[in-house]
């Protein structure tokens, strides 16, 4: 095989492996498609949510920043979601004057249902043989460590 063969073979792999990840991003979607069109939450509210799902409590000045919005206007998003019972507001320890923010079990639900389970893909790998499991890791393992590598866009 020439160098052009190659590299239009190469070519096709890439395009092959690109349309394979949409594809799986569709077959996720079916799962969480009734969902989404059931939410009742604006689009900054949801931002929200995943920020703050992010870790295990953040303060409102962190989530703002993270938002890039100000102080207030998070304070208000979090107020909407505290509401709806989706996050909840507790004392910083260490500074009874900081609210500390973090996601409810019901909040937790709801992104489960939007994003899918953190399980849906272990459940779907478990019926792959482990010399293709194996195959993926590495390749999965490679995707990753390129994209951790890659500048922003």
């Amino acid at each position: 095989m020439d160098s052009s063969d190659q590299a239009a073979s190469r070519d096709a792999c890439m395009k092959e492996i690109n349309d394979l990840f949409h594809e799986m991003g569709r077959a996720r979607g079916k799962t969480t498609r009734s969902a989404w069109m059931e939410l009742q939450l604006t689009l900054p509210q949801f931002k929200m949510l995943v920020v703050v799902s992010q870790a295990e409590s953040s303060a409102i000045g962190c989530i703002a920043e993270q938002l890039g919005v100000g102080e207030p206007t998070a304070s208000y998003l979090v107020e909407r979601l505290v509401q709806s019972r989706l996050v909840e507001r507790t004392e910083d320890p260490s500074d009874r004057r900081k609210a500390m923010i973090r996601l409810t079990a019901e909040g937790r639900a709801l992104l489960d249902k939007l994003i899918g389970s953190r399980d849906w893909l272990n459940d779907r790998l478990r019926d792959l043989d482990t010399e293709d499991l194996a195959a993926l890791r590495r390749g999965l393992g490679a995707i990753v460590a390129l994209l951790n590598t890659a500048k922003p866009i």
